[in-house]
């Protein structure tokens, strides 16, 4: 099945999305391999845009992923009653159908499976054999073993060396406690401490999440379990080790009456804190849109879904 798929930086996939009640699925490439910490996929898609030019990247949770197909035959012709998938080039995916009629000249009508079963022309090079049976893709010629699917692949070696500095909200309390960079230090929280740890993953840059100690282990790294972040069967909290560097004290319980444009904030989203800056808002500030500078990228999200940032 689709979640037991591993996938790699720049594999081709494609990533399934409901449209108008059928299972369309639309090509795009894996940006970086899965997220061992949040169970989601960065993905580029190929036909979806943002602002006209740009492609649209997201977050991808496993089960709507599958690799992309073999290559298929251009050159097959199809007839009346065959399973196929049809790329609408329209809306830049592909649907589940079956051929009804065959006008010649390469042209075929498809009637799509799922939502209201509308019908639509498509040329023979948008159309491919349905290949996907029982959560891989088989071959039309039956004496092909299915694709196989990927071994997990070795996380790599966390290196992450940006140091953070927090000041506070408030001018009578003391700063937070800095850390040297690439210096031992003694312990600086004990067990039981609710903190942030912050992401070094690729593409996950700039981002907190509530996490307790649950041990000092020496040389400035920490046992930590994250509150918010769960194992990928999804039976209990994730716990991982994480350096002293890369944890800071949970700020204090705090809002602003309204944020202004340009102001930095941090925003909830996947699980986390991301740290950005206001971009857009609306009339009376109840919404607003948050750019992301380590992805180039912008949400929109309600007033209390955003923090001052803690910077």
């Amino acid at each position: 099945t689709m979640t037991e798929g591993f996938w790699r930086g720049v594999d081709r996939v494609e990533v399934l999305r409901l449209v108008s009640g059928a299972a369309a699925y639309f090509p795009a490439s894996v940006v970086n391999a899965p997220s061992m910490r949040k169970n989601l996929v960065w993905v580029e898609h190929e036909s979806l845009m943002v602002g006209g030019s740009k492609r649209m990247k997201e977050y991808v949770h496993p089960t709507r992923i599958r690799l992309s197909p073999p290559p298929f035959e251009i050159s097959r012709s199809f007839v009346a009653g065959d399973e196929v998938d049809v790329f609408i080039d329209s809306e830049g995916f592909w649907v589940r159908g079956k051929v009804t009629a065959n006008f010649g000249n390469s042209k075929y009508i498809v009637r799509v499976k799922g939502g209201d079963g509308t019908e639509t022309e498509a040329n023979r090079l948008n159309l491919r054999l349905h290949q996907w049976i029982n959560g891989q893709w088989t071959s039309p010629n039956k004496e092909d073993p299915p694709l196989k699917k990927r071994k997990p692949c070795e996380r790599a070696e966390k290196v992450f060396n940006k140091q953070w500095s927090s000041s506070s909200l408030y001018k009578e309390d003391p700063p937070l406690k800095k850390l040297k960079r690439c210096e031992i230090e003694e312990k600086v929280f004990s067990n039981g401490t609710m903190v942030e740890v912050r992401s070094d993953e690729q593409g996950y840059e700039g981002s907190w999440y509530t996490a307790k100690i649950i041990s000092y282990l020496g040389e400035n790294r920490y046992r930590v379990e994250y509150q918010t972040l769960t194992t990928e069967d999804l039976k209990e909290l994730l716990k991982e080790e994480a350096r002293g560097s890369d944890i800071r004290p949970n700020p204090p319980q705090s809002a602003c009456d309204r944020y202004e444009l340009k102001q930095p904030v941090d925003a909830w989203y996947n699980d986390g804190w991301w740290s950005g800056r206001v971009y857009k808002i609306n009339s009376d500030y109840t919404r607003y849109v948050v750019y992301f500078e380590t992805t180039d990228e912008r949400f929109v999200f309600g007033y209390n879904d955003v923090r001052p940032c803690h910077v």
